[in-house]
Formats: structure tokens, C-alpha cells, sequence
């Protein structure tokens, strides 16, 4: 890690402790305020604490969102595959770049690849992980270096770098079935997984190191296909009707549903969240959904094949600080989308077309290179060239 990142880093958690130092000695004076000085002034001091503490979950939790996004990505035009990636016996189904810049793939070959680049950017695979049983369906990297894995079954896979280029098992989830599983991280150590009975699971660590299922979510009526976590730590859920979720979580620790986004018609593939909290769903279509104050969502972009689209279903996205969408379809093509400010309006400034097969998983690296994974069993990383602005 950079000195700057860390510099970066350490002022971002000293600005949280003094925020919480503040919010400590308030609340230790709040029920003194309300003999002295009255309900009214004691509510105004309330309200006030309760939106600083607010102001402090959001710090803690963009800070964690934040990290597992580049900070920025080099503006390109033109791409073009520079490097296909064999090896993969079945079809690739995710993919996850590590700090380092290595590539993570897996899929139906129940082989779990590791990636690596040489100086000049050409990546070579060295097989890391063969000990799941089933296709490899999920796939999340943890703080530490470790990474989490699931597939059709009922257990997911903890693994940390064994020092020679590969990953060791160090835990194992036993949770419910689930032949498509979801899954994300928390910044807090839980998890949360989703699969095709259409619940969510609230996973959290014991004092022994076990991780055991705090709640269930029961609300969808279909299959769980897409899952994200908002900065501010809502969970956002999307299945097989079209149906969006958002949950937030209750004073009481439990997760509750903030917000249902009503079925704009097919099955929600993909999801994913800008910096500042818009979330774009992939199905039949791109949609983007903004927030207002309060928090709560509303349709504001609806991107089809008359825009220049997908001919079929949006199975991954990727979104870039600069505002820019990247997707891949079941009609084998990506799409690079730009916004443009003056109308409100995105558009496709260029179709990448080399896979054979559906695009299932995406990737942008920080050199504005694209990395996508297909039901062809190959992995390609594409590149362009420098944008003027």
C-alpha cells in the first residue's frame, strides 16, 4: 500500500474519532441538558446527536465501499483485446482483481485461477484452488487478502494466501442450499448471502472464529440473482421478477425492508452502486435508480437497444468514478455507456465484440483496462487508447 493511501487513510479514521470522542461527551450531557434547560432544548440536542451519528456510520462505511473501488480510472477510446486468458475448462462465472493487480477467476471448472502480470502487463495463470466440489458462483475478496467462495451447494469457502501463490482453506460456511448464491461483505466482519428461495442471510462471527446465521430475510418471491451494500451500509437486494429490495438495518441490529422498487418488467441479473449512491440494475435493460434526501429511490434512466443496447439480457456491469457504465450481455457484446451532463442522457460510444459466448463478469482495472469473463471459458482483457479528456 502507498504512503499516500495510508496518509489518506489515517486522517480519514483520525476525523472518525474525533467525530466520536464528540458524539461520547454529547451524549453523556444529553440528560443533563433536559433537567436545566428543558424538552425543547433537550429533542434539538437529540435530533442533532442521532444526525451526527448518522454523519459517522456513513464515514466508517465509504470508507470501507470506497476501498474496494479504484480511486480513479484512466479514460480510454478504442478498445481493443489485447490478451485472451485460456485455461478454464467451463465457463468463467466471476471474476476479482486483488490489490496486487493478479486477476482471481472461476467458474464451472470448479477451479478457482490466479492471474499474474509481468512488468509489462501480460498476465500468466497459475492454478490455486481445486477443492470445490461444485461450479464456482460466488467469489468476494476480504480485508486481509483473504477471499470467500461459493457455489451450487450449501457452504462457502474461506481462504487466505498460503504464501506461495496460492490459497488455503481456513473456514467453511454451512448455510442453506442454493444453486445461484449471492453473496457480499460487511466492513463489520458479517456477511450477507442470497440464493434461489429468495431469502437473505445475516452472517455473523462467533468469539470461537465460526461464522453462524443471525437472521433471515424472507421478502422475495423469486430467486435472489444480484446483491450490492450501499456506502452508507443499506444491503440491496434484486430477483428473478424484476423486484429491487433495499434493507436497512433497525436500531435493534436486525434488517428491515427500507425501500421495494417495483417490477420494470424481467429478472434483475447485475447490480452496482456509484460513489454517490445510484444504483444501476442489469436485466432486460440498464436501469438507474438516484436517491433523494430521505434516501429513498427512484427510476431516473432507462437504458435499452434503441439507446444502442444490449439485443438481450444485461448479465454484468461495471461502473467508473467518471460517471462511464460498462456492460456485457447475453448477446456475447459489451457496451461502454457515457453520460452526457447538457441532456441527461447516456449513450454508447463503443460495442466490444470478440467473446463467443454470453459476458457473465467484469472487471476495470486502475490503467483503464477492461477484464471480462464469458460462458466461452475465456477471459479477455481489453485496452485502448488514451482519451484527450
Amino acid at each position: 500500500m502507498s504512503s499516500l493511501v495510508c496518509s489518506k487513510a489515517r486522517i480519514h479514521l483520525d476525523a472518525i474519532r474525533v467525530l466520536k470522542d464528540e458524539l461520547v461527551e454529547g451524549y453523556e450531557n444529553l440528560f443533563a441538558l433536559h433537567s436545566s434547560a428543558g424538552p425543547e432544548a433537550f429533542l434539538a440536542k437529540k435530533r442533532f446527536l442521532e444526525h451526527e451519528m448518522n454523519e459517522l456510520k456513513k464515514e466508517i462505511w465509504s470508507g470501507f465501499y470506497l476501498s474496494r473501488i479504484p480511486e480513479s480510472v484512466e479514460k480510454k477510446t478504442d478498445y481493443t483485446v489485447v490478451q485472451t486468458l485460456t485455461g478454464h475448462t467451463e465457463s468463467v462465472s466471476v471474476l476479482q482483481v486483488l490489490p496486487d493487480g493478479s486477476i482471481v477467476s472461476g467458474g464451472y471448472d470448479t477451479v478457482l485461477r490466479i492471474w499474474q502480470p509481468d512488468r509489462e502487463g501480460v498476465y500468466t495463470s497459475k492454478r490455486a484452488f481445486e477443492q470445490h466440489p461444485r461450479h464456482i458462483h460466488v467469489l468476494q475478496v476480504l480485508l486481509g487478502g483473504k477471499i470467500i467462495l461459493g457455489g451450487a451447494g450449501d457452504t462457502f469457502k474461506i481462504c487466505e494466501p498460503d504464501g506461495e501463490g496460492s490459497y488455503r482453506e481456513t473456514l467453511v460456511l454451512e448455510g442453506p442450499a442454493s444453486n445461484n448464491p449471492v453473496l457480499q461483505a460487511l466492513p463489520d466482519g458479517r456477511i450477507v448471502s442470497g440464493g434461489w428461495d429468495g431469502t437473505l442471510q445475516i452472517w455473523e462471527r462467533t468469539e470461537g472464529g465460526a461464522y453462524v446465521i443471525r437472521q433471515t430475510l424472507k421478502r422475495h418471491m423469486r430467486s435472489i440473482n444480484a446483491m450490492q451494500v450501499l456506502f452508507d451500509g443499506r444491503i440491496i437486494s434484486g430477483d428473478g421478477d424484476g423486484t429491487l429490495k433495499i434493507w436497512e438495518r433497525a436500531n435493534d441490529g436486525e434488517y428491515v425492508i427500507k425501500q421495494t422498487l417495483p417490477d420494470y418488467g424481467g429478472s434483475v441479473n447485475t447490480l452496482q452502486v456509484f460513489p454517490d449512491g445510484r444504483i444501476v440494475s442489469g436485466g432486460s435493460g440498464i436501469k438507474i435508480w438516484k436517491c433523494d434526501d430521505e434516501g429513498i429511490y427512484t427510476l431516473s434512466h432507462v437504458l435499452t437497444q434503441a439507446q444502442g443496447g444490449h439485443t438481450n439480457a444485461v448479465l454484468a456491469l461495471r461502473v467508473l468514478p467518471d460517471g462511464r457504465i460498462v456492460s456485457g450481455g447475453y448477446d456475447n457484446t459489451m457496451k461502454i455507456w457515457e453520460y452526457n451532463k447538457k441532456d441527461d442522457t447516456y449513450t454508447v460510444i463503443q460495442t466490444l465484440e470478440g467473446h463467443t459466448g454470453g459476458i457473465t463478469c467484469l472487471q476495470v482495472l486502475s490503467d483503464g483496462r477492461i477484464v471480462s469473463g464469458s460462458w466461452d471459458k475465456t477471459i479477455k482483457i481489453w485496452d485502448g487508447k488514451r482519451a484527450d479528456s
